[in-house]
């Protein structure tokens, strides 16, 4: 239900007041949220050649040890050389589209938390 902004919406009548605070405040949660996740959102792309991920970091295959999927959608890349690096919280649409295109990779040690694709390469 949306209210109508108009001057008696402030002025002494709680229900519309409230209500109007309400609808606006909804409107910037949902702008908010929209931002947030267009500037914070994790990405991850799977290549024929490797994985890239955060601000134009690129790993080869051949520079993963392991790759692993948790059940709250985050991706962990486990490199032969140097930190384990964490990338998440995915989405379900995003977790099922990287889970694909790792499956569809045998190159390397591939596990998902509580979806049962377990590969090594």
């Amino acid at each position: 239900m949306a209210v109508k902004s108009t001057e008696w919406a402030f002025q002494g009548c709680s229900s519309q007041t409230t209500m109007a605070l309400a609808s606006y405040g909804l409107i910037l949660l949902i702008v908010g949220n929209a931002l947030r996740r267009g500037i914070f959102a994790p990405s991850a792309t799977v290549t024929p050649n490797g994985l890239k991920f955060g601000k134009d970091r690129t790993l080869a295959w051949h520079e993963i040890r392991h790759v692993g999927l948790s059940k709250r959608g985050v991706l962990e890349i486990h490199p032969h050389v140097g930190e384990v690096v964490r990338i998440g919280r995915f989405g379900d649409e995003q977790v099922e589209s990287i889970d694909a295109a790792l499956r569809d990779n045998g190159e390397i040690s591939y596990a998902r938390e509580g979806g049962g694709a377990i590969m090594a390469g």
